[in-house]
């Protein structure tokens, strides 16, 4: 298994349902979230980000325990048991897929925050009260806000990101 084997997402209404009742909070991210929060898609996607918060990770690999879930930090992948989320190593995203010889088909990213308020992982300082930071679309879809989103693409900032912010 290497950061190489394929990616093939998941697609928006499956993912929906996969993390239907789940018990813990969970909303998309990335290019998605832009496309939800505009009602329009411009771009094609290689993966599909679902953030979920730190401290409720381990009942998102319970949630899982079906699929093959990787840690991915430092550009290495190890095998994730459930244990705690560390953000001092970096632990901010799980790369998950339906069996071992599978395609990708998530990028669970891990955010910060605590029961009333989503933190900025890059400065604790930054933050808002969940209402503020996970917004629904339409047909109800959590996902994460625009300007948040645009935020976490800001830092070295990849064409794609541009054209997402250009948008």
């Amino acid at each position: 298994m290497t950061n190489s084997d394929p990616w093939v997402p998941l697609a928006l209404d499956e993912t929906v349902l996969l993390f239907a009742g789940a018990p813990f909070r969970w909303w998309i991210s990335g290019g998605i979230a832009l496309e939800l929060s505009t009602g329009q898609s411009w771009r094609a996607h290689e993966d599909l980000d679902v953030g979920v918060i730190r401290t409720e990770a381990p009942l998102a690999h319970h949630w899982l325990r079906r699929w093959d879930l990787h840690i991915a930090s430092a550009g290495r992948l190890a095998p994730w048991d459930g244990r705690p989320l560390l953000a001092e190593r970096h632990e901010n995203n799980v790369w998950a897929r339906r069996g071992s010889t599978a395609p990708w088909s998530l990028d669970i990213t891990v955010g910060d925050g605590d029961e009333d308020c989503w933190a900025y992982r890059r400065d604790p300082t930054v933050w808002l009260p969940w209402s503020e930071a996970v917004r629904r679309s339409r047909s109800g879809i959590p996902y994460l806000a625009p300007h948040l989103q645009l935020l976490f693409k800001s830092k070295d900032a990849r064409p794609k990101d541009r054209l997402d912010a250009e948008r």
